[in-house]
């Protein structure tokens, strides 16, 4: 529960870094620190965990946006951009 907590209070963190513009040092450790933590949690979830959540990320990846300005703010959203 409480690593759930953190998880998400990370990321929110973390969505609103890539917004801010940060030395290319600092954006690097950031970047490397994340790699890491991507690699903790892959090797703590089961196959069907990773199952589950490679399914919801193909989906949401596939879906039709309604129109052409839905699509793309959620490019920029994917990207960090304003």
């Amino acid at each position: 529960m409480l690593q759930g907590i953190v998880f998400e209070l990370l990321r929110g963190l973390a969505y609103n870094l890539a917004f801010m513009k940060l030395p290319e040092d600092i954006r690097e450790y950031f970047r490397k620190q994340g790699k890491r933590g991507a690699a903790i949690r892959a090797a703590t979830l089961s196959p069907e965990e990773r199952t589950a959540i490679a399914k919801k990320a193909a989906a949401v990846r596939w879906s039709k946006p309604e129109n052409n300005s839905e699509k793309k703010q959620a490019r920029k959203r994917t990207r960090g951009d304003k």
